[in-house]
């Protein structure tokens, strides 16, 4: 078994010293005129330009990649080549003739209404999940799978499969789904019961 080393009387010093030109540095960041109101990149005017002039480029999608990490920079034609085929899948997707957003909100502050007349939930809580006054649509977009074998592509080595995300955010439910993490315990507990094994 090991022991940790102790720390001696000059590592202290050092340390000490450390500290205090660390602290200086900071000081001297914090009084230079030149710093005051402005904020720096920490990338270069060109790599600045470039960056703006593929945001504005209507012919190419950046999304992130389904796995890794990597950014991936697409052709829009085999982009929206790729959303049409999952949504044609009348398996998972079938057009509206109609937004559901306003039927789904009444339903929504219905069940809402009920959790706070049973004391569920405090009037803060209900209006909170009541959800935005304005309806933000669902999102449709995909994470490209550039980690499949390119054989498996949707156009082989040219198109990859997508990851289908419908994005909820600013919803009428959106809220609903934060709420095992943003609300404290209910003030009434729902009755429990324990199921007994039956004796023949």
């Amino acid at each position: 078994m090991g022991t940790q080393p102790s720390l001696t009387l000059s590592t202290f010093i050092i340390y000490l010293y450390l500290l205090d030109l660390i602290q200086q540095d900071n000081n001297l960041l914090r009084s230079n005129s030149i710093l005051k109101g402005k904020n720096y990149n920490n990338v270069s005017l060109a790599q600045r330009q470039t960056i703006n002039r593929l945001r504005k480029n209507n012919e190419i999608i950046i999304k992130p990649a389904d796995k890794g990490g990597q950014i991936v920079i697409q052709d829009r034609f085999h982009y929206l080549l790729e959303a049409e085929r999952h949504l044609q899948n009348r398996k998972y997707y079938i057009p509206l003739q109609n937004p559901l957003q306003p039927v789904t909100s009444i339903k929504i502050k219905e069940i809402v209404d009920s959790l706070y007349t049973n004391k569920y939930i405090t009037a803060e809580q209900k209006y909170y999940l009541y959800g935005p006054d304005s309806l933000r649509p669902r999102c449709f977009y995909l994470l490209p799978k550039i980690h499949k074998d390119l054989d498996s592509w949707t156009v082989p080595h040219k198109v990859p499969m997508g990851r289908p995300i419908v994005s909820d955010c600013g919803s009428e439910s959106y809220r609903i789904g934060q709420t095992p993490k943003t609300f404290p315990p209910a003030k009434k507990k729902p009755r429990s019961f324990v199921l007994l094994p039956l004796i023949l």
